[in-house]
């Protein structure tokens, strides 16, 4: 990727940023990506299959990596994080030391604040990369601060590579739900997501009826959208949206799918006898934004509710 050559350049020419920040929103293996950066920053030979498997903090003496993916990310995490980073010694042949910090939205507001002084005051030869899938829940100050980069999306297949040999038609409704985010769609291929599926379909298809329709669905958002469930939150949003415009069958990889053709059929009825419906979409896009925002998410999902409620009315 183009990126590398020009971080391999900067490198070589001493002229690398303090702060970078990455947005893998539409990349399938952020770890690969990593690894990519690590290979370009140290001019290595680095076999990137070969370290796939490979603790990242372990790899190169100057490469310091904190894993925000499996737990929240705490103020002293952060505070440990550069405390090593800052008192470690920079050895040759390599010319920075490198803080790696991936996903880093989250952690707390207060975790935030305490790496704005590490930004605003850099060590010498210390350059920070900031791997993120939602920069948007990154305090503008630190974007104010950050060089930018968005990674290029991957092709759909480099995306179904990385569910192996576990690959079904389900996993085709993950990835389309994830908007192609790897690790979203292997969160949303857990057994679980299928029973929310089935739940939902049930909820969607009383469509047809007329009868209690909308309330039987907000009973169940009311109860299953939680703030701390962002993934599940939005895997039911999608698969609700999804409902009401239906999947572009046109699409050959979708076209015997029969999770996406039960969606497609509630699709049909909507459009053709409840077009009004459709309003559901803006609302639950308003949403989804005013979330990732920061905003309160009681109060930003009472609002969704009580106009979806309004328009079915």
């Amino acid at each position: 990727m183009r990126i590398y050559k020009q971080i391999e350049k900067l490198v070589q020419s001493n002229k690398l940023s303090h702060l970078y920040i990455i947005n893998t929103q539409k990349v399938a293996n952020t770890k690969k990506e990593i690894l990519k950066l690590i290979k370009a920053i140290n001019s290595s030979d680095l076999k990137i299959d070969e370290y796939m498997n490979y603790e990242l903090d372990n790899i190169f003496p100057n490469i310091f990596y904190l894993d925000g993916n499996s737990n929240k990310i705490k103020k002293e995490d952060l505070n440990h994080f550069f405390e090593r980073l800052n008192l470690s010694s920079l050895m040759n042949p390599y010319q920075y030391k490198v803080g790696i910090i991936e996903n880093l939205e989250s952690t707390s507001l207060e975790g935030l604040n305490s790496i704005l002084k590490e930004i605003e005051e850099p060590g010498e030869n210390i350059s920070i990369f900031i791997f993120s899938n939602n920069i948007k829940k990154l305090l503008p100050t630190i974007l104010s601060r950050a060089q930018i980069v968005t990674l290029d999306e991957e092709d759909l297949s480099e995306v179904y590579k990385e569910f192996d040999s576990h690959f079904d038609a389900f996993v085709e409704v993950c990835v389309l739900f994830s908007n192609n985010n790897i690790s979203r769609a292997k969160e949303f291929s857990n057994k679980s997501y299928n029973e929310i599926f089935d739940k939902y379909v049930k909820i969607m298809q009383n469509a047809y009826k007329k009868q209690n329709f909308f309330y039987s669905l907000y009973v169940s958002l009311n109860e299953d959208l939680e703030k701390d469930k962002q993934e599940r939150n939005i895997f039911i949003l999608n698969l609700i949206k999804y409902s009401i415009i239906g999947i572009n069958e046109t699409n050959n990889f979708y076209i015997h799918n029969n999770y996406f053709k039960e969606l497609n059929k509630i699709s049909n009825f909507i459009l053709k006898e409840q077009i009004y419906l459709t309003k559901w979409i803006n609302y639950i896009n308003d949403f989804l934004q005013n979330i990732e925002l920061f905003g309160n998410f009681k109060i930003q999902k009472q609002d969704m509710l009580l106009k979806m409620g309004e328009i079915y009315e």
